[in-house]
């Protein structure tokens, strides 16, 4: 009979999370759009992270997937599954993003976090 653990270090690893300004969840896949790549470099498909924030009651997400372009090369079909429906909008989109991040600009690299937001 063989079990197999973790390594340690898998079981030890604190939790990632995800500051949300407008924490709005709808059921199924959606993504969140982060400014850069370095910092989100390190996350794992199928990873566990804390969604938090100011207005928001902490809960548990699992990453789907990742993915890094321009800004302005986001596709709709992908901005149609913006956590907050009100971003599915490209422009409403990148005025969010220049409201969180100053200076951002429509041509910097960014992130594009899918997740499924549990119960």
């Amino acid at each position: 009979m063989w079990i197999r653990f973790p390594p340690a270090t898998l079981q030890d690893k604190q939790m990632k999370t995800l500051e949300f300004r407008n924490p709005v969840f709808r059921r199924g896949m959606l993504v969140t759009v982060r400014r850069g790549y370095k910092r989100w470099a390190d996350l794992e498909i199928g990873e566990k992270v804390k969604l938090c924030g100011d207005k928001i009651v902490p809960r548990t997400a699992t990453i789907m997937g990742l993915a890094c372009c321009r800004f302005y090369d986001i596709p709709q079909h992908v901005l149609d599954l913006e956590h907050d429906p009100v971003c599915t909008d490209r422009y409403v989109l990148l005025n969010e993003m220049k409201r969180c991040y100053k200076s951002f600009v429509p041509w910097e690299i960014v992130t594009i976090i899918f997740f499924v937001v549990e119960g």
